[in-house]
């Protein structure tokens, strides 16, 4: 997902309270950070835990992109039209945008691969895939982002500027379609998995994967949430293109706290278990 802002005839809320948006949700993502620290150093670390996991690496990179895509954001609100720092600050957006994409779906694998191969192993396999391809093609739809960032106020061939404002536009819906793929195949099996859980006995079921799956879930609603209200703002770009974006990113902030939650109820789920599964993803 791309976040270009808009032009000189979109009502661009250029105030106090739109900059009080940005640097509301930066504050906020910074507590969050905090909490995820206190986690580690209260509950990982006592308990001899490994500390730079994946899982907890991509949760911190996931909050960092996000608390860059808001600062990107604040600089786009009060920088000139056209100007260097409005290209730059909107390069900005898309880098953390892509970046927060690929780290949430790293994350989602290493913590629901196994609820997927356990219940659609053909889909995991088609899965795995993606989970190598997306980081790849996110990459990709960086490129040409920066390079017409790099290029706004160059006189260059109308051909590679059209070939680059081509890329930039096809690549990233590339890249939200497969993500969208890759979600919809994880919230088939978060679905099967609860809806299979009521169909055995309370001693048989597997408290974390249950809690991995209904946290996995709300993330993925949310991030669909935030595609659609992305859409919606390119749909009216003329009059609530900010009242759509400021809702699309919060969205992705919903959806990074689902998955701050799902990685914070290891503990409740291992408190409450004591079974062997709950300690090995209470690791994670």
């Amino acid at each position: 997902m791309v976040a270009i802002p808009p032009g000189p005839g979109d009502q661009y809320n250029l105030n106090h309270a739109s900059e009080l948006i940005t640097i509301s949700a930066m504050v906020f993502l910074g507590i969050c950070i905090v909490v995820h620290c206190c986690y580690i150093v209260f509950v990982d670390l006592p308990a001899q835990r490994i500390v730079l996991t994946s899982t907890n690496v991509h949760l911190f990179l996931m909050a960092i992109s996000l608390i860059g895509l808001h600062a990107s954001l604040y600089c786009i609100i009060s920088a000139e039209y056209l100007s260097a720092r409005y290209f730059n600050s909107a390069t900005g957006q898309v880098i953390c945008t892509t970046m927060f994409e690929i780290f949430a779906i790293r994350y989602s694998w290493d913590r629901s691969g196994s609820v997927v191969k356990r219940l659609l192993p053909k889909t995991a396999k088609f899965l795995q895939v993606l989970v190598v391809w997306i980081p790849l093609l996110g990459f990709l739809e960086i490129v040409p982002s920066i390079s017409l960032s790099a290029l706004h106020d160059r006189d260059i061939n109308p051909t590679i500027s059209n070939v680059l404002f081509l890329l930039s536009n096809v690549i990233p819906v590339v890249f939200a379609l497969l993500s969208l793929v890759f979600d919809a195949a994880l919230l088939t099996a978060f679905c099967t998995y609860t809806r299979g859980i009521h169909q055995t006995l309370e001693n048989s079921r597997d408290q974390l994967f249950e809690m991995i799956a209904r946290y996995g879930i709300a993330s993925i609603v949310f991030y669909a949430g935030s595609i659609g209200f992305y859409g919606l703002g390119q749909a009216f770009r003329q009059s609530n293109f900010f009242i759509f974006l400021a809702v699309s990113y919060f969205m992705l902030i919903f959806s990074y706290i689902s998955l701050l939650l799902m990685k914070l109820g290891n503990v409740l789920t291992y408190r409450s278990s004591g079974s062997k599964g709950s300690m090995k993803g209470a690791t994670a």
